[in-house]
């Protein structure tokens, strides 16, 4: 191993807890310009298409080797969530087949669906996290027509228990389904 290899392998090991806030800091960034851009009709044509955040979350996740570094990542974004009201802590919105207690909500304005979620398990919340990054500021059309291929891109299946793999799945039926429900109302 060549010196120059020594050394930059040397001063990646000594930053990896400042390599990881910095990717976790990237993808909350991220999170935080979509939150900004998602409810203005005039600045539409800047949104970032769902595959375009997928990508984002493949190419942030594809930085790590060790899946304890995506897992502490995951942990990190569901720490980043921003609560539920109590009001929305209810038997409507919770997530049936999750193996942790998961609450999803949702709202349309303009056309287009804003989600909000929260779990009472770190790891989950970091899933919920992914799922609100990705569907969030969407229109109907555009969340029922996705294929969600980020979550095998970056290894989510084959890495999380087959109860936990589950509730992943239940929580993408019940965002397709708020999708449904708004879309059947747009066009009455």
């Amino acid at each position: 191993m060549s010196k120059e290899v020594r050394d930059r392998n040397s001063l990646l090991s000594n930053n990896f807890q400042t390599f990881r806030t910095l990717q976790t800091f990237k993808l909350f960034k991220l999170f935080k310009l979509f939150k900004l851009f998602k409810h203005s009709n005039s600045l539409n044509l800047f949104r970032m298409t769902i595959n375009q955040l997928q990508d984002n979350i493949i190419e942030d996740f594809s930085q790590f080797d060790d899946w304890m570094d995506k897992y502490s990542l995951l942990i990190d974004l569901g720490n980043s969530l921003e609560p539920l009201e109590e009001k929305q802590k209810n038997p409507q919105n919770i997530i049936e087949g999750c193996q942790s207690r998961v609450w999803l909500d949702a709202e349309m304005n303009d056309g287009i669906i804003t989600y909000k979620g929260e779990s009472d398990a770190v790891l989950v919340k970091g899933l919920v996290s992914l799922l609100i990054q990705v569907m969030s500021g969407h229109t109907p059309d555009e969340i029922i027509n996705t294929e969600l291929y980020f979550i095998d891109k970056i290894g989510l299946r084959e890495h999380l228990s087959p109860t936990r793999s589950n509730g992943l799945l239940a929580m993408v039926k019940q965002m397709k389904m708020f999708a449904l429900a708004y879309k059947a109302t747009e066009s009455r």
